[in-house]
């Protein structure tokens, strides 16, 4: 199996024998989500943690206690079919938290980009961290979810795609000196001498 299975299938896995026939009911009763992949050998593939929420909530209360994690009950409906639905494939473990994290984060990288500031590394700095933070969220999708969503999926829009188009910055001496200086001016005059034998020791490494 190539690296890009192996880290595609991660958080998926087989649910068989008796414990699928009893989750099976659970999902015919709109209870538990379907599964998300159907493979080509008729293997059905759940989200890792299936079972966690209702296992800790217990599944007479799942419903309830997944909408109220939502300040909007319309919303907090919708996302519940959303997750009943298997298709929560944008995320490594689907739970009220991650979802809404997922939105935020996507939200903040497209209101960056509709005002773009490449120049600016501070601006950069921040957009590749809600980026990184995304990407940690995100697993690796298949060709299959491209079919189904009509379009590219979303780590291509909003990280694949905003990392082509708008680099890290390399960090260099001028920027390490930069950040160590924001703060030099609040240190005692013995860490202020400290700080300019750093940038002293710095320079003297060739780092120019």
């Amino acid at each position: 199996m190539s690296t890009l299975n192996t880290r595609r299938w991660r958080s998926w896995r087989p649910v068989t024998g008796s414990t699928r026939t009893r989750s099976g009911r659970d999902m015919l009763s709109y209870r538990l989500p379907l599964p998300s992949y159907l493979r080509s050998d008729g293997t059905e593939m759940f989200h890792r943690d299936l079972f966690g929420l209702a296992d800790q909530l217990g599944l007479d209360n799942l419903r309830s206690w997944f909408v109220r994690q939502f300040a909007d009950p319309v919303t907090g409906r919708e996302e519940w079919q959303a997750y009943l639905s298997g298709q929560y494939v944008c995320l490594h473990s689907v739970t009220p938290w991650t979802i809404q994290r997922k939105g935020e984060l996507v939200g903040a990288i497209q209101d960056a980009v509709a005002d773009p500031q490449p120049r600016s590394t501070a601006w950069l700095d921040q957009l590749h961290d809600w980026v990184d933070q995304l990407d940690v969220l995100a697993p690796a999708y298949t060709g299959y979810d491209v079919l189904r969503f009509g379009g590219p999926t979303g780590r291509q829009t909003n990280i694949d795609a905003i990392r082509a188009k708008f680099p890290r910055p390399p960090l260099n001496v001028v920027d390490v000196r930069s950040v160590l200086a924001e703060g030099a001016d609040d240190l005692g005059t013995g860490r202020q001498a400290q700080f300019v034998q750093d940038v002293r020791y710095v320079d003297g490494c060739g780092f120019r």
